[in-house]
């Protein structure tokens, strides 16, 4: 039997609102958190209202790909983007499955790995880490082994996880003490071939795992994203409710910070998988309108009739089908994605819709606090956040991508 996606890979977004429930101060500075204590954890608590809003440069400081450059200067899949200590850029090409290395100045200086499934090559190049002393670890996400190779490019060693109880885990970073933090979902799905749909939201397990990869712990359950699934008699389709929650993980030096994007804050566990923070924003949750569930629902029936391919009987009723069944939730997530910088601080996305241009992100710093919000470029895919400078991938027109690197801007 066949599993497939309900329409093509693209997530369907709404904008949350970005008004908060507390008092702001009658100048229009934004108010001093409040920090407590509950049963040993720390609370931070930040009214969203005035923040400063910071932006970029119009012009990047530095673009890498190229239209009709060489084929190491074209860009294709990227998967992520990461900068070591010397300035040079690290670009994670699916495509060819290559890790591509450019200079400070976007200069091309080698290529790592190859298309292989022997040591040091990548089936499913997806994520980048730079580990101590500029090396690299690059994790295969079909092979499940993360493959590390030292400044200058040769393979080191290579690391396979453990599984824990659930099944198989995927890395999502390393932790300044060296271990890993993985994650596991509990996504299996059944509807007795039914043809018919429902709602399920699968559990994934966030854990601990050695620097071999070995014996990995559980510290956090959260609930995942909320999906649609159909199972027939010839397939199964699982596709994401759009404007649902889901969760995100990601490692802040020696500390993991994530949380479920329906709550308006942030948790953090340290090194042993003791939960020690939570960063609130206090702000309500924006009502989804109908107007605004329907604009979505236009815009995906619109590209469901240009889908093309030998379809089993029945899926493309289903994808039809979704919007009669499914119930419409009745608010925007709080917040979308996740990133964290060398800095300390913590990125969150506000909830945007997938065919809106903005990208604002709000800021906490290394304490807790809520500081800043940032407007970023139309159609840039942030990947690497440093003091100053953000990189992300952006595509033109003829779906050639590159990385661009911006200044970031304070307000006048």
């Amino acid at each position: 039997m066949r599993t497939f996606p309900i329409v093509s890979a693209v997530f369907l977004y709404g904008v949350a609102g970005c008004g908060g429930d507390g008092p702001a101060v009658a100048d229009g500075r934004t108010p001093e958190p409040t920090v407590r204590d509950s049963a040993g954890v720390r609370i931070v608590e930040s009214v969203p209202d005035g923040l400063p809003v910071w932006t970029t440069d119009p012009e990047p400081v530095l673009s890498i790909g190229a239209l009709d450059g060489s084929d190491a200067e074209t860009l294709y899949q990227v998967n992520d983007v990461e900068r070591r200590s010397d300035g040079s850029w690290l670009v994670a090409n699916g495509s060819t499955e290559e890790v591509r290395v450019f200079d400070a100045d976007g200069a091309y200086v080698r290529t790592i790995g190859r298309r292989g499934e022997g040591p040091g090559e990548f089936v499913a190049l997806s994520r980048l880490f730079v580990l101590p002393a500029d090396s690299l670890a690059v994790y295969d996400s079909r092979q499940r082994r993360v493959s590390v190779f030292d400044a200058d490019g040769a393979l080191v060693r290579e690391v396979t996880f453990e599984a824990l109880p659930e099944g198989t885990v995927t890395p999502f970073g390393r932790l300044e003490s060296g271990g890993w933090g993985v994650r596991r979902s509990d996504g299996s799905y059944s509807t007795g071939g039914t043809g018919r749909g429902y709602e399920a939201r699968s559990t994934e397990f966030h854990a601990i795992a050695a620097p071999d990869g070995s014996a990995p712990s559980v510290f956090a359950e959260l609930p995942g994203d909320l999906g649609w699934v159909v199972q027939a008699a010839d397939f199964v389709s699982f596709r994401d409710v759009p404007f649902g929650p889901d969760n995100a993980m990601e490692v802040l030096g020696d500390r993991f910070v994530g949380g479920v994007t329906e709550h308006p804050e942030v948790r953090l566990w340290d090194a042993s998988g003791t939960e020690v923070e939570r960063w609130r924003i206090l702000e309500a949750a924006a009502p989804l309108t109908e107007g605004a569930w329907n604009e979505v629902r236009r815009q995906e029936e619109a590209e469901l009739t240009e889908v093309e391919g030998d379809f089993p009987p029945g899926f493309l009723e289903a994808g039809e089908s979704f919007w009669i069944e499914v119930d419409r939730p009745q608010v925007r997530p709080h917040w979308q994605l996740l990133r964290t910088a060398a800095t300390g601080e913590t990125w969150v996305r506000e909830h945007v819709e997938r065919f809106d241009a903005s990208r604002r992100w709000r800021v906490f710093d290394a304490s807790g606090s809520l500081t800043r919000a940032v407007h970023l470029p139309d159609g840039f895919e942030l990947h690497w956040i440093g003091r100053d400078l953000v990189a992300g991938v952006v595509t033109d027109e003829f779906e050639v991508e590159y990385v661009r690197v911006y200044r970031l801007v304070s307000p006048p």
